[in-house]
């Protein structure tokens, strides 16, 4: 996964976890099944920084006693978290939905992914949509680490840092 799909998952995930309905796109079907507001998560805007000496953090010891490479990766974002809300629910439920979606996100995040501003736009309806739309953006920055193959220059995927891997 790519590290702003990484970015927008987590937020996904957060959101999800304090009973809010969210998805990382706006599928026009999928959303025509809700009944209840929900927030769609995007991408705004991204800026790469680098970490450490061209990227370079250390060494690392594993379980069996064997040294790993780290690497890390900076990421400042700026992440959509729009509100649809139905035109039954109307435009207090989609300020309502706004207020549960900040407390969510500033309340616990990955360890590698800090909030450092949320900010929301005027509720509006939305023709495109055929529902009321409160936009939103979350500044925040992210940062990530890789291991290194063994024995070769090439890098395993950057993860977000305080996301457990499956």
């Amino acid at each position: 996964m790519t590290a702003t799909g990484q970015v927008k998952t987590a937020v996904v995930e957060r959101l999800e976890a304090a009973g809010l309905t969210a998805m990382t796109a706006f599928e026009e079907e999928k959303m025509r099944r809700h009944a209840a507001s929900t927030v769609v998560v995007g991408m705004r805007q991204m800026r790469v920084e680098r970490m450490g000496l061209l990227d370079y953090l250390g060494e690392q010891r594993t379980q069996d006693g064997a040294c790993t490479e780290v690497y890390g990766r900076s990421m400042r974002l700026r992440v959509s978290v729009d509100v649809y809300t139905p035109r039954e629910l109307g435009a207090d439920d989609c300020e309502q939905t706004a207020e549960a979606a900040a407390q969510a996100l500033l309340a616990a995040m990955p360890g590698g992914l800090r909030m450092e501003e949320l900010s929301w736009g005027e509720t509006a309806w939305d023709k495109t949509s055929g529902m009321f739309l409160l936009p939103g953006t979350a500044r925040c920055t992210a940062q990530f680490t890789a291991r290194a193959e063994d024995d070769s220059a090439v890098l395993r995927d950057f993860i977000l840092r305080g996301v457990i891997r499956a």
